[in-house]
């Protein structure tokens, strides 16, 4: 059977046409393959025309994936599958994008669930207009996405970081919300390579290990070796007492290179190799990321 799933805050270009009744064209099919299956997503073309500042901050029913000759047992695993694109997605575009329904073609097989999010457009990671890299990086990202998807609380991750920016909120909210993110991505890095968590602290080959040199080390295990002292130092301030004396311009300028820092981690973890829009440069400028 064929099935379509409803994707929610999710606004893309596609890398092919659809031509309507009236002969009128637009580019909002992004065909793309993984697990096995080949998908096409499909923005709808309302969205599509719509300037982004319009759909800012609100729940927008985006777009819809199709996928076609699906045995009738193997719905839960389209659905499985849906739900990490639709993660992989709200790291490309920085947005809240939600699966939030399925239904069979010609039959009353479906589900819908009660999500909440927004769409947002702000410094997107991935370009959201050529998106031969956003499909490059679900089709060569998905597959291990779905392996660390649990042991790197990816889901959790992602989340973390999209809310960073997607709300409208002080710059001490969304330190702490990033810097909850890097201490989720250290705790879940220390675990994933045999540091040992004792009374509080983590070891590594039996010494003590702080939270700078396993930020370092996690760091360096994709490629990148950051300068991480400033960001520490903001970072117990917040985390510790909820306030800084530094001024708002310096401490956006660090929630800036955190949010870029995290996500070109978590686009090096998933293997992908392609243009990074780099947020300290208000997105405006790219760089290329490629395997270590």
């Amino acid at each position: 059977m064929d099935i379509i799933c409803y994707f929610a805050n999710l606004k893309i270009c596609g890398t092919e046409y659809s031509t309507n009744d009236k002969g009128a064209r637009t580019l909002n099919r992004l065909p793309f393959s993984v697990d096995g299956y080949d998908f096409e997503l499909v923005q709808d073309s309302a969205v599509f025309r719509t300037l982004e500042r319009e759909l800012i901050g609100t729940f927008i029913e985006s777009t819809r994936l199709y996928v076609n000759n699906v045995e009738p047992e193997d719905t839960m695993v389209i659905c499985q599958i849906a739900r990490r694109i639709a993660y992989m997605l709200s790291l490309a575009t920085d947005s809240q994008v939600r699966f939030y329904r399925w239904h069979a073609v010609n039959c009353d097989e479906g589900q819908r669930w009660s999500v909440n999010g927004v769409y947002n457009y702000f410094r997107p990671p991935l370009c959201t207009v050529e998106t031969i890299y956003l499909k490059s990086f679900i089709e060569g990202g998905y597959a291990t996405y779905k392996q660390l998807e649990e042991v790197r609380t990816l889901k959790v991750a992602i989340e973390l970081f999209v809310t960073s920016d997607v709300l409208e909120q002080p710059v001490e909210l969304r330190l702490a919300n990033i810097f909850i993110l890097l201490e989720n991505l250290k705790h879940s890095y220390a675990k994933a390579h045999e540091y040992e968590y004792i009374k509080g602290a983590w070891f590594k080959d039996g010494k003590r290990t702080g939270f700078k040199q396993i930020l370092i080390d996690m760091f360096d295990s994709v490629g990148m070796s950051p300068e991480v002292s400033g960001i520490i130092k903001l970072r117990n301030e917040i985390i510790h007492s909820g306030l800084s004396e530094m001024g708002g311009k310096e401490k956006y300028k660090i929630f800036s290179v955190c949010k870029e820092l995290s996500g070109e981690y978590l686009f090096r973890l998933l293997g992908y190799q392609g243009k990074f829009y780099r947020h300290t440069t208000n997105g405006n400028q790219s760089k290329m990321l490629s395997l270590v």
